[in-house]
């Protein structure tokens, strides 16, 4: 035991860092690569040490392309995310939705507990974050091709966000069931169900 450390524990310095835990003050550890310097690219790239504030924190309407390194991706469903984002810009939507992709398999997505999430079980997977009161809950994406995808994104941004905090709770919900309806007629699942928040 004498080897474990050179210095000697004091009792105030672990009564302190129990406190510091309990508060919650301490600083998460989030297992994450860097965040990108230059990120310019259509699909810009996420991990785990930005994804809450480009994700979760946004104004925007976010589609993530959760990926692994170990799995070989889709040419076809690359492109047809490129295809999105040009589609994106000449309709003039840059300002109300984003692309972004992350590997899995170097980067952890937490909760607000600072919990981390359970790992998407099969990859690679499309997720669209609403930017609404309830922007954790992504919804899955089951299509992969480029006209449900862009039909999509049309039918997300047909609805004026702009009042919501007009809006019931009531009238929110009904707006985000009717768009995972449109989403995934035979499969409605949310985001927190799929990691059991």
């Amino acid at each position: 035991m004498e080897n474990l450390s050179q210095e000697k524990i004091k009792k105030d310095d672990m009564e302190n860092f129990i406190i510091q835990v309990f508060r919650g003050d301490l600083p998460v550890l989030v297992e994450s690569e860097e965040i990108p310097l230059e990120n310019q690219e259509p699909i810009k790239k996420l991990v785990g040490k930005n994804f809450e504030q480009e994700v979760y924190k946004s104004k925007k309407d976010v589609i993530v392309y959760f990926k692994s390194d170990f799995i070989k991706e889709s040419e076809s469903l690359i492109q047809n995310l490129l295809k999105l984002d040009k589609f994106i810009k000449q309709q003039s939507m840059e300002d109300f939705i984003q692309i972004f992709q992350i590997d899995m398999t170097k980067n952890k997505i937490y909760n607000e507990s600072g919990q981390i999430l359970e790992d998407i079980e099969i990859l690679p997977k499309l997720y669209i974050f609403i930017a609404d009161e309830h922007k954790q809950n992504g919804i899955k994406l089951n299509g992969k091709d480029f006209n449900y995808l862009k039909n999509v994104i049309t039918k997300i941004s047909s609805y004026d966000w702009s009042n919501k905090a007009k809006k019931t709770q009531q009238e929110s919900e009904e707006i985000r069931l009717n768009i995972q309806k449109f989403i995934n007629p035979n499969n409605v699942k949310s985001f927190d169900k799929q990691f059991d928040l």
